[in-house]
């Protein structure tokens, strides 16, 4: 596993299990809510990248969407009818 300068990943550890498998050790990531921020309900069709790219422009950062929602542990755990938290990216120090 590589970890690349300037990954959002790179001052997380890296835990190599006894079969020699690596996994980055990423726990309790989360981004807290604003009122800023849009709240809207998963359709079908929906996915988190495509709604990366509608809101941010970027389809790669849909981990922000990811974070925002810690009651979901991967994106396949969002169902239609779900309402979920799209953090206003002006208020994030990322660059888009």
């Amino acid at each position: 596993m590589t970890i690349y300068n300037g990954s959002r990943y790179e001052d997380k550890l890296l835990n190599i299990d006894k079969d020699g498998v690596r996994s980055l050790a990423i726990q309790n990531t989360t981004i807290p809510t604003d009122d800023s921020d849009y709240v809207i309900q998963f359709k079908v069709g929906d996915r988190l990248d495509i709604l990366a790219k509608e809101f941010y422009g970027d389809s790669q950062l849909q981990w922000i969407i990811l974070y925002a929602n810690p009651q979901y542990f991967s994106p396949n755990d969002i169902k239609a009818g779900d309402y979920i938290v799209i953090p206003n990216i002006e208020r994030l120090n990322i660059n888009v």
